[in-house]
């Protein structure tokens, strides 16, 4: 870890450019990937993305959206709706506790214009964990 921390230092420096740190992650192997993201429509309000996360995100045509916040029912049937939920069962109230409390969060976004995404978001039996995520804010 020291020689690649000293490794990407003297490639800054040489670029120049600004390191503050690095960021050093658990690595979650298994799991399902799911995309769960959230933006706000000038006609509809803030909507819940829910879809085939990581590299499928892009492959597959596997989204449903659905107005935020959510309930766990109003969840729980927009996740039936996906191809890439249909094997999957076990733990499901951890990924419902997380597209849930996400939801609430994207709906009391105060800004106009911005996309949330957590893209993917790893769900297992156990747990639903966020690995990557991004926010987007425009000016109106």
């Amino acid at each position: 870890m020291r020689g690649a921390w000293h490794n990407l230092q003297a490639r800054a420096a040489a670029l120049p450019a600004a390191l503050d740190g690095i960021l050093v992650q658990h690595m979650v192997q298994a799991g399902v990937e799911l995309l769960v993201s959230a933006f706000r429509d000038p006609d509809f309000g803030v909507m819940l993305s829910l879809g085939a996360g990581g590299t499928l995100t892009e492959l597959r045509d596997d989204i449903v959206l659905v107005p935020a916040p959510a309930s766990p029912a109003t969840v729980a049937h927009a996740l039936r709706r996906l191809r890439v939920m249909r094997k999957a069962s076990d733990g499901l109230d951890h990924l419902l506790d997380f597209a849930c409390r996400f939801s609430a969060l994207a709906a009391a976004a105060p800004w106009q214009r911005f996309v949330l995404e957590m893209n993917p978001v790893k769900w297992t039996a156990e747990e639903a964990r966020a690995i990557d995520g991004l926010l987007i804010i425009e000016e109106p």
